[in-house]
């Protein structure tokens, strides 16, 4: 399926997280970059320090450390760090069947890198696509809007006047079949511009460590965003992303 022409769609991010639970492993894992590299080099031939090479490995043993790049265009990008990889990519740049090749690409270069190193016990796997959509909040009614067009309802007993939040957060979590579907809406600002944000999120449990679980994983996790964004805002708003 092609992306909508007019979607509010901003970054689509793949996260795969691994635990490294001893010394051996520690000591082993810094050199991971440079392995995953020679992997992904003839399709991702641009490598970059996310930290200065000389801080040591404890400071960013939980952070990204290094990213990779295509030549000749800006997107996806690979991340990469002691205990996690990420595939992302933006607005303009997103097609979900050439995404999909291209986190495959990188989960398998990943899998045959660790396992020159060690093989972990299972991972962890998020996909999160976040939206954007104008609003100007001192003219219009939040709380109405969000009835009309996401289809979510809020209303407050408590405080007695009844004008419009200005700012607002809603989060919420469903277990299912992939592992959790999580839906964060709120207030925020893109590029200067007041507006609704929305966070659609799967997040898996403890996931087998093989590529057929993989990606059969990825699948559902992009059904379930996919489907559930396209129930969130159908009616006029999702018309008018067409």
């Amino acid at each position: 399926m092609n992306p909508l022409p007019n979607a509010p769609l901003k970054s689509v991010t793949f996260r795969i997280r691994w635990h490294i639970t001893d010394e051996k492993e520690y000591n082993s894992i810094q050199y991971i970059h440079g392995d995953y590299f020679n992997k992904i080099k003839d399709k991702f031939q641009i490598r970059s320090n996310l930290v200065e090479p000389e801080i040591p490995l404890a400071f960013y043993f939980d952070k990204l450390s290094h990213e990779f790049k295509k030549k000749d265009i800006e997107f996806p990008r690979i991340q990469l760090g002691p205990q996690q990889l990420t595939v992302n990519t933006i607005e303009g740049h997103y097609k979900w069947t050439d995404f999909k090749i291209d986190i495959e690409d990188a989960i398998r270069s990943l899998d045959e890198t660790l396992k020159e190193h060690f093989t972990p016990d299972h991972f962890h796997l998020y996909l999160d696509y976040i939206d954007f959509i104008e609003f100007n909040f001192a003219e219009n009614d939040i709380l109405e809007y969000m009835s009309k067009y996401l289809h979510l309802d809020v209303q407050q007993k408590f405080y007695e006047n009844k004008s419009a939040p200005k700012k607002f957060n809603i989060s919420l979590d469903y277990e299912n079949e992939i592992g959790k579907l999580s839906v964060i809406i709120g207030s925020g600002n893109f590029e200067e511009k007041d507006g609704i944000l929305i966070k659609t999120s799967a997040i898996s449990g403890l996931v087998k460590p093989d590529m057929e679980t993989l990606i059969k994983w990825l699948d559902g996790a992009h059904r379930l965003c996919s489907s559930n964004f396209k129930n969130m805002t159908q009616g006029d708003l999702y018309e008018s992303f067409k």
